[in-house]
């Protein structure tokens, strides 16, 4: 759920398996080894991004948004399954 704000800033919901209401199913682990990278420029949200990736079982790797984005995820070995990437970087 993304929530714009009249000034240009945004709100973000992000729903991960095992975290959701009691009533919808569960799909706790779905996220097992799977490498994802995640791209924000305020390095907050990207740690708390990296820690629930992380309790649901997933390898996240932080890539830095300064510079080459796309070399630094290319660069990765082996490669992400998913990338997570804040559409906005260094629009503030």
């Amino acid at each position: 759920v993304v929530e714009r704000a009249p000034l240009g800033g945004a709100r973000m919901e992000v729903w991960f398996p095992g975290t959701a209401p009691a009533a919808a199913p569960s799909h706790a682990g779905a996220l097992q080894d799977v490498r994802v990278a995640v791209v924000d420029d305020d390095p907050r949200v990207q740690r708390v991004v990296c820690r629930l990736l992380e309790a649901d079982g997933a390898v996240a790797v932080a890539v830095p948004p300064g510079g080459d984005v796309a070399g630094a995820l290319l660069s990765l070995c082996p490669p992400p399954a998913l990338v997570l990437m804040d559409l906005n970087l260094g629009a503030r």
